[in-house]
């Protein structure tokens, strides 16, 4: 644990996802032992029995606990209390998160800080999730303006439910490195490369406390090297319906893996390893041709139903993907407005300048753009107005549980609202129940999509060959 622990430096923000709190309790001591060793200054904001276990474990490897409370280089709050004295209304508010916690970093001045917290733990624990993604978002920004190194840590249980997933994601999307919980090793290898791809994906790099991360990602690799080539990918269609008529207006390919050795996954488990395999270009074309190539023959037969392409922000900004969009549209005979572009809200805000230009570019030719997890806490309000999109997506975390939080509800009705001034069409994604849908559609959205309607969703059986 302690070559894990010693990895981090200033401006790093980690999470740590446990089961076991004898487990957090190690790593969180030999996180803050290392930065001690570094001459760091401490920052813990702990619940009162993790004070107690992280204090004990701390002094066992040898750290003079009173001393360093004492002398000011362990400063310690009480996380429930600290959490009362920044939220206001059920959300953390700025002016008091930079009052009572940033204030004490920002005067040590260039020392390094290393801190823990708890406060989003146990805003999940409260069923606020929402809060705990603003918190995070904050936090995030702090390191990266702050010689501050943070982790934080959340139990495994409030990410259960597949409602919860939107959530998980985004939390995770506000952090530079995901720690996997103690028990990965008891997994078996199949689902240990399911655990690794569903946390890698939303962050920059992943750390396993075990010597199987690297393992994996080799197994991985050496898997998709050829996928193409095989016919092992695929692409499933899922239907966008009108809320106000219920037709399908469109479709969303959604490009999946069929392997012999780890089953049928989505493509945010191995987009990665096709980007380490320099296959990336090959399999944005091939999806793009795909594409087109089905919008068409709904075309052919008086039908304009318009095909969305979700495309990597790697894909996007390799200098090629216009060209391949043309080059996919003439192939194929399809008129460009019935082509529509999906990048992410995350993608989005890594590269705004240059995702701006392409954007730009794909709008000059009539390609409808469109952008998915709306929402997840990303600076993207100030950029909205000068983007050329037609289309916003609401992200999971919204429509999970708009029936009955009423925080989520007015966040919905703001964007709803905002999104039409700015002549937008809102799709809401992730829609499992009739009661959602009749909501969403109440509310004003246009589009509705999600497993409501996964028996409409179908594979491509002609797809062409690479």
């Amino acid at each position: 644990m302690q070559q894990l622990a010693t990895r981090f430096q200033p401006h790093d923000h980690a999470v740590q996802f446990y089961a076991d709190e004898a487990f957090l309790a190690d790593v969180v001591a030999d996180y803050l032992r290392a930065g001690a060793d570094a001459g760091e200054r401490l920052l813990l904001l702990l619940t009162i029995p993790h004070q107690a276990a992280v204090l004990q474990r701390l002094a066992a490897g040898g750290l003079n606990t009173d001393a360093a409370l004492a002398g000011g280089q362990l400063v310690m709050y009480d996380a429930e209390l600290m959490l009362e004295a920044i939220m206001r209304e059920g959300m953390p508010v700025e002016a008091l998160f930079n009052r009572h916690i940033l204030a004490a970093v920002e005067a040590a001045g260039p020392a390094p800080t290393r801190a823990f917290g708890e406060l989003v733990d146990l805003l999940c624990a409260q069923g606020n999730a929402m809060a705990a993604v603003q918190l995070e978002a904050l936090w995030h920004a702090a390191c990266h303006r702050l010689p501050l190194t943070l982790l934080c840590g959340y139990e495994l249980r409030h990410f259960d439910r597949p409602e919860d997933q939107a959530a998980f994601n985004a939390i995770c999307d506000h952090h530079t490195h995901v720690l996997l919980a103690e028990n990965f090793c008891l997994l078996r290898p199949g689902q240990q490369l399911r655990e690794v791809v569903r946390l890698q994906q939303p962050v920059k790099s992943l750390d396993l406390g075990h010597g199987s991360h690297a393992q994996m990602e080799q197994a991985l690799r050496a898997a998709f090297h050829g996928a193409l080539a095989r016919n092992e990918l695929e692409l499933l269609y899922r239907p966008l319906l009108c809320a106000r008529s219920g037709q399908v207006v469109a479709v969303s390919a959604q490009p999946r893996w069929r392997s012999s050795r780890f089953g049928v996954l989505e493509s945010e488990c191995w987009m990665g390893a096709a980007a380490d395999n320099g296959q990336l270009a090959d399999i944005c074309q091939w999806i793009l041709t795909n594409a087109c190539q089905h919008a068409k023959s709904w075309f052919e037969v008086g039908i304009g139903l318009r095909v969305v392409v979700p495309v990597a922000i790697e894909g996007l900004l390799d200098g090629e993907f216009p060209d391949r969009v043309d080059g996919a549209l003439a192939s194929s005979n399809l008129p460009a407005r019935l082509l529509e572009i999906e990048v992410t809200e995350s993608g989005l805000m890594q590269e705004i300048q240059r995702v701006a230009q392409v954007l730009e570019q794909l709008d000059a030719k009539g390609v409808r753009l469109s952008m998915d997890g709306f929402g997840s806490g990303y600076s993207i309000l100030g950029h909205l107005s000068r983007l050329p999109f037609d289309a916003l997506k609401l992200g999971g975390l919204f429509i999970g549980e708009c029936l009955d939080n009423p925080r989520h509800q007015a966040v919905i009705r703001s964007i709803i609202g905002m999104a039409h001034e700015l002549d937008l069409e809102v799709v809401a994604n992730s829609i499992s129940t009739r009661q959602q849908a009749d909501y969403l559609r109440q509310q004003g959205c246009d589009l509705l999509q999600g497993s409501l309607w996964a028996r409409m969703e179908y594979l491509d059986p002609e797809l062409d060959e690479p």
